[in-house]
């Protein structure tokens, strides 16, 4: 098998060619020089995987949920690449992609060297699988996974504040303990500092609920004040809950892994081998196959700053 994967609806650029069982990846940890990086990474995984373009078995393409912009690129690239070639794409959601944080990698050849031909492994999960990706603005897009890695609830967008309220809410983690700390966030002002956290970098000042807790009105169920949500959330659980905390894994991207970091669950970290990428194109080349380049179309799950904008401002000249 040999094929292009394309991923620019995140916060990096990602580009990773697979030929016969090995891998050569390109990253950019700046997602807006995908205009200007996205067609040179391509040519030289080529070049380095002695491929041309047409030699290809197909050419996945990350559709969304992400960034606006990102995805069009992208999108633009591989209907380009597919529609010179007549080779056929696979849409792949990036959903799929953070799914694979946990549990995939590469294994590199002795040279220490990852984007030079490493060999790709893949390790089953043992738990349900949380994807989070940043929405800008206090939203983020969350997707459930099983073990299997197969979709149980697909993408939707959601404030940065209910992301605990949404885990705890579908039995991927214990409710108790979390009353005193992450249901009062929004009683002591603390939900939008902690959506702003993936825009304005505040994630720190999560470390402030203590003070914000000591108020009077602000109280634990044993009479209290809260102590800081990371470590409340933990030690307020059971002794015997550990298989219960581990029932789920978060697959946070690089902006959310800050974000949710403080409430204590687990999490997979971030991959930057290309191995991620390369694994959700196999998977859903397995499950959906390949489609004509006109029908790979982009993955919008909420609206747009400008959309949104639009909107509020014709609703308040009704």
């Amino acid at each position: 098998m040999k094929f292009l994967a394309i991923n620019t609806a995140g916060a990096a650029v990602e580009a990773a060619v697979y030929a016969d069982g090995k891998v050569f990846a390109r990253t950019d940890a700046e997602f807006k020089k995908a205009s200007s990086v996205l067609m040179p990474f391509i040519d030289a995984l080529l070049c380095e995987a002695l491929m041309l373009p047409s030699e290809l078995d197909f050419i996945a393409v990350v559709t969304g949920p992400g960034s606006f912009t990102g995805i069009r690129i992208g999108l633009t690239a591989a209907r380009a690449l597919a529609q010179f070639t007549g080779v056929r794409l696979v849409p792949v959601t990036y959903a799929e992609v953070l799914s694979y944080n946990e549990g995939s990698g590469v294994r590199d050849r002795g040279s220490g060297v990852r984007d030079q031909g490493s060999e790709i492994r893949d390790q089953a999960t043992a738990h349900k699988l949380i994807t989070l990706s940043d929405a800008s603005n206090g939203w983020a897009y969350v997707a459930v996974f099983d073990e299997s890695r197969n979709c149980i609830e697909l993408p939707v967008s959601i404030r940065c504040a209910q992301i605990a309220e949404f885990i705890v809410g579908r039995g991927l983690a214990p409710a108790v303990g979390l009353a005193p700390v992450v249901g009062l966030a929004p009683v002591v002002g603390l939900a939008p500092v902690v959506g702003l956290a993936p825009v304005v970098g505040l994630a720190p000042v999560v470390g402030l609920a203590p003070a914000v807790g000591c108020g009077p009105a602000v109280v634990g169920a044993d009479g209290n004040p809260p102590k800081p949500a990371g470590h409340a959330l933990s030690s307020a659980l059971p002794a015997n809950s550990d298989s219960h905390r581990d029932n789920a894994i978060i697959c946070p991207d690089a902006a959310m892994e800050k974000l949710v970091l403080p409430l204590g669950y687990p999490i997979a970290p971030q991959k930057t081998d290309g191995s991620a990428l390369i694994l959700a194109a196999i998977n859903a080349y397995k499950k959906r196959g390949a489609v004509d380049y006109c029908q790979a179309v982009p993955l919008y799950v909420r609206q747009s700053q400008a959309e949104e904008s639009f909107r509020l401002s014709v609703k308040s000249e009704k």
